[in-house]
């Protein structure tokens, strides 16, 4: 004898009442419901609620990343206006047959002491920024999220494997965006705002290194002051950019920032009126 089946009239739906179940040849009669998870799956979901990490705010890791990358775009615009008198004095020495050597010289000093300047600051924002998305991301499962693609590692990591850095962090900032919208219902992907300023900091971000690898490419091959003129112009186009992506970056920041805070308020709130 089988230790437990289910015995149902042929004729007739299965329902929640109308199964018998034989347990070791002596019939009974229990509640059966299909459509209920089973003990075990939901146990299993339990058990994976469990393990999601409660909300940890991540206002400090925002303003420290807004805070150095609007010291970044500082230093970007001072780069603009050093890399204009160099224009300015690459022409008077062209027109010169004598150029004033030690105006040369300064000119290289202040140049390199501006770009030293703007590599340190530009990493530690990147490092900042890059901390802050690491938080922002592991928020997403206690602000409701659901069904995201990468975890908070991933999120992060994309940024240094080739080809994939170049839409896998996009993909990851598109999902902080829209996990943190405050008015986004329960269950669903769609946000009330669309994450435009994502997109639009992507490209700017994108542009901008391509901007640099142009530049370092020609002025590595400069042999004239007129190459190193056209070259000082490229130069001044990727810090332009590199503005732009700056105060789109702070205004993506801030305003998940400020998301993420207002949806976990409501949770709580509707937490305690439950």
């Amino acid at each position: 004898r089988s230790p437990r089946r289910l015995r149902c009239p042929r004729r007739e739906p299965i329902s929640a009442t109308n199964c018998s179940v034989t347990r070791l040849g002596y019939p009974m009669t229990e509640e059966i419901n299909p459509f209920q998870a089973s003990p075990i799956e939901a146990g299993r979901h339990e058990h994976e609620r469990s393990f999601v990490h409660p909300y940890a705010s991540g206002q400090t890791r925002a303003r420290w990343t807004i805070l150095l990358t609007a010291l970044s775009a500082l230093l970007n615009v001072a780069f603009v206006a050093s890399s204009s008198l160099q224009i300015q004095l690459l022409h008077t020495s062209m027109r010169s047959s004598r150029p004033n050597a030690q105006s040369l010289i300064w000119n290289d000093l202040r140049q390199t002491v501006i770009v030293r300047a703007e590599i340190v600051v530009s990493v530690a924002a990147f490092v900042a920024f890059l901390m802050w998305m690491y938080r922002a991301y592991g928020n997403l499962p206690a602000l409701g999220a659901e069904r995201l693609r990468f975890s908070a590692g991933w999120a992060v990591g994309y940024f240094f494997i080739p080809i994939l850095s170049f839409f896998r962090p996009y993909q990851a900032a598109r999902e902080i965006w829209m996990g943190s919208d405050p008015g986004r219902l329960p269950g669903s992907d769609r946000a009330v705002s669309p994450p435009t300023t994502v997109g639009w900091w992507w490209a700017a971000w994108l542009l901008s290194g391509i901007f640099g690898g142009l530049v370092a490419a020609m002025a590595g091959e400069a042999r004239s002051a007129r190459e190193l003129v056209d070259a000082t112009w490229w130069l001044i186009y990727g810090e332009i950019v590199a503005v732009v992506a700056a105060l789109l970056l702070i205004r993506m920041v801030r305003a998940i920032d400020k998301n993420q805070t207002a949806r976990h308020n409501l949770l709580q709130a509707a937490s305690q009126d439950d």
